[in-house]
């Protein structure tokens, strides 16, 4: 038996945990520049901190909004990472 599948299984489980790891840092750094305007009810819901793609970025700095939109793409390229890469295993 070889270990090669396993292998492929721990390195798929840990590129998830790298990106969503980078995508949530850059969320917060993004979500710590706020607009003057903005509430911290704009960031959360249900108590936790909604998804890049659910944040409005006029109610960030413009700092924040270069850090939200890589957020966002950290939270695209782990969609991709979770559905296409097993397929194309």
């Amino acid at each position: 038996m070889s270990p090669f599948p396993d292998l492929l299984g721990l390195g798929w489980l840990a590129g998830i945990v790298g990106i969503a790891h980078r995508a949530r840092s850059q969320l917060r750094l993004a979500l710590r520049h706020p607009a003057l305007d903005a509430s911290s009810a704009d960031f959360r819901r249900f108590g936790l901190t909604k998804p890049a793609i659910y944040i409005d970025p006029a109610k960030l700095s413009e700092a924040g909004r270069a850090l939200l939109s890589r957020a966002q793409w950290g939270e695209r390229c782990l969609f991709v990472w979770i559905v296409d890469v097993p397929r194309s295993s």
